[in-house]
């Protein structure tokens, strides 16, 4: 017969040893991550533009922001996952080449227009993409349908959209591009994160005019990115071996841990609650374009791409490693007292 010290000690080991063996809580995102191979998700976005030094024209410094809906798992196998993940980000533009229209980006530093500033937990100031899932799916399609006015200022605005996508998912993942930004990506290190667009519209300091009115059904341009992530899906870590080209000539191969290519750019008029998804006034007073009758007006665009994720399977970190340990210790000594009596 045990003694009571003998039963509490068993009864501490097994506590230690099923905590330390306890999963980590997945969400809906590490539900259908597929480990060891590539897994590739299809996308719709929505973002809006803003002219932070307010000069009317494109150029480094300005601001792109909005949130992106992961409509399908395509590969390794298929799932629909429209509903269920939405990815928030805001971008700085850190180089233009006016000659080719190569853009580059970093994560946004702009007061108001970042990660941080969003409210997004535990986003770092390298961090440019912010993905949510839900696994019950959230309440509203915001490609498609209008989140409401969730902040009671009497309009609609981007900021509507993030508080629903922040209120009602789980924060799954963060990526973003941690080196030095003060060179293009093709002048520094070869493994550096980078995220690029190519576009006509940044050819010899476009104004920004030229974002307005633009149509959906015609590509202004494309875009990719290689990225690294600073949370991972739970029982995840993702492994930097996804390549990805950058628009250089030959193709310059980068490998990343987020991955995102076949990006394509087009305008946003005449799209479903585009004057919601563009107006950024609830998240800055600063401009957005301004026409070619002088007006300052909201605007944005609508991309669509693929992301991409090598995840591998986590081993149990140390500290689980010492529970486990001391809690079959505990287990053992209480059953050699337990023989002994």
């Amino acid at each position: 017969m045990l003694n009571k010290r003998e039963t509490l000690s068993i009864a501490c080991g097994l506590g230690m040893l099923f905590g330390a063996a306890a999963p980590l809580q997945a969400g809906y995102l590490s539900d259908i991550l597929t480990p060891g191979v590539t897994n590739s998700f299809s996308d719709q976005s929505r973002e809006a533009y803003i002219d932070v030094d307010g000069d009317g024209t494109f150029n480094e410094g300005d601001v792109l922001t909005g949130f992106v809906r992961l409509d399908d798992k395509i590969a390794p196998d298929s799932v629909h996952t429209t509903g269920h993940i939405y990815t928030m980000f805001a971008q700085e533009v850190t180089h233009i080449d006016p000659t080719n229209g190569v853009v580059e980006f970093k994560a946004s530093t702009v007061a108001g227009l970042n990660l941080i500033d969003y409210g997004v937990a535990g986003a770092s100031s390298t961090d440019m993409v912010a993905v949510y899932t839900s696994q019950g799916g959230f309440s509203k399609d915001l490609i498609d349908t209008s989140p409401g006015d969730r902040t009671g200022n009497g309009q609609v605005t981007l900021k509507d959209y993030f508080d629903l996508i922040m209120g009602e998912g789980e924060l799954e993942l963060l990526a973003g591009a941690t080196e030095d930004f003060s060179s293009p990506c093709n002048t520094i290190n070869p493994d550096a994160d980078c995220f690029q667009a190519s576009t006509p519209l940044a050819t010899g300091g476009a104004s920004n005019s030229n974002f307005v009115g633009l149509l959906p059904s015609s590509s202004v341009g494309s875009f990719v990115g290689a990225l690294t992530t600073s949370l991972d899906p739970a029982g995840f870590v993702a492994q930097d071996i996804t390549p990805v080209g950058l628009f250089e000539t030959p193709p310059f191969m980068r490998t990343a841990e987020l991955a995102i290519n076949d990006g394509s750019i087009a305008g946003t008029s005449g799209v479903k609650n585009a004057s919601e998804w563009t107006d950024a006034s609830e998240l800055t007073s600063l401009k957005q374009c301004t026409d070619t009758s002088g007006n300052v007006v909201p605007c944005g665009f609508i991309d669509q791409a693929k992301y991409h994720l090598t995840p591998a399977r986590t081993v149990p970190e140390p500290a689980s490693l010492a529970l486990l340990s001391l809690g079959l210790l505990g287990f053992g000594a209480a059953r050699r007292r337990g023989h002994k009596g």
